[in-house]
């Protein structure tokens, strides 16, 4: 039975993201919304995401079933629930500030650089799936494993999915080095933003690389029941980072490709930040011996 719902939720999310591209088509390409096309792509897929999410928890036998039911609230499991999801609650609401900042920067460089750098996000979408989806498989894996003893399967796992998430990540980055044009052609028919689209892509997919440890280590931290240490260390490493970058550094050198390259560093600074958190917790048992 859990299999059977692990695999449909999978689905699910199959669903959506082919959903999200197929009416960003249909919106951005065929209609020509610009903006609006977006906005309402965005909106339709969370609102199918949501309905075909609560359709598969309200059918299942686990103990998640969603029933529309009254319970009295439980001090203790409200207090567990808080601690634990609190932190990344806080940590993922903070982040689209730190990216905003710096998308209020990119737009002084006019519409075309506007509009492309937001279809390089929608290129490069499978980046971040894959690292949420491999952060959230090792938070499960170290969590289960760790419960029955089996520390060493835990780290084992560790390994082998943040390995399978660089090899995906570094295999989608080739393909948008060199297929970024032909690729962005689909959302959009404008030679020059095409062009920016494609250097934007040279330049930053190979870099893609030095997001994956510190998009996929920090679900093992929390798998370990360490939620505090990892939001603080994403804070102060990647939007801490960004923002420094935006409001101090980058005015020295105004340009766009200058101002995106607070996104490779703080990368590189998160990722580092996680490797030393994770041998830290290694080092002291936190994640079993």
């Amino acid at each position: 039975m859990r299999r059977g719902i692990r695999e449909r939720l999978f689905y699910i999310l199959l669903a959506v993201k082919l959903a999200n591209i197929l009416l960003d088509v249909v919106f951005v390409g065929v209609l020509r919304w610009g903006v609006t096309g977006t906005a309402v792509t965005t909106l339709l897929a969370q609102c199918l995401s949501a309905v075909l999410m609560l359709m598969a928890l309200s059918r299942t036998r686990l103990p998640c079933r969603l029933a529309l039911k009254w319970h009295p609230p439980c001090r203790q499991e409200t207090g567990a629930f808080l601690k634990l999801g609190l932190p990344a609650g806080i940590q993922s609401a903070l982040y689209p500030i730190a990216n905003i900042l710096v998308q209020s920067s990119i737009n002084q460089f006019g519409t075309e650089s506007i509009a492309a750098w937001a279809v390089c996000g929608k290129l490069d979408f499978l980046i971040w799936l894959i690292c949420d989806a491999m952060s959230a498989t090792n938070a499960t894996l170290v969590a289960q494993n760790i419960g029955a003893g089996q520390a060493a399967r835990a780290r084992q796992g560790v390994r082998i999915g943040t390995l399978s998430a660089l090899l995906c990540v570094a295999g989608i980055g080739g393909v948008l080095t060199v297929g970024s044009v032909p690729l962005g052609s689909c959302f959009v028919d404008d030679e020059g933003v095409l062009s920016l689209v494609g250097q934007i892509m040279a330049w930053l997919a190979p870099l893609y690389v030095l997001y994956v440890p510190g998009g996929v280590l920090p679900g093992a931290i929390r798998g370990a029941g360490d939620t505090l240490r990892p939001m603080m260390a994403a804070l102060m490493a990647s939007c801490g980072v960004r923002v420094i970058w935006v409001l101090f550094v980058a005015p020295t050198a105004p340009s766009l490709f200058f101002t995106l390259t607070c996104y490779p560093v703080s990368w590189a600074v998160t990722s580092l930040v996680f490797v030393g958190l994770y041998a830290w917790k290694r080092a002291t048992g936190s994640l079993g011996r």
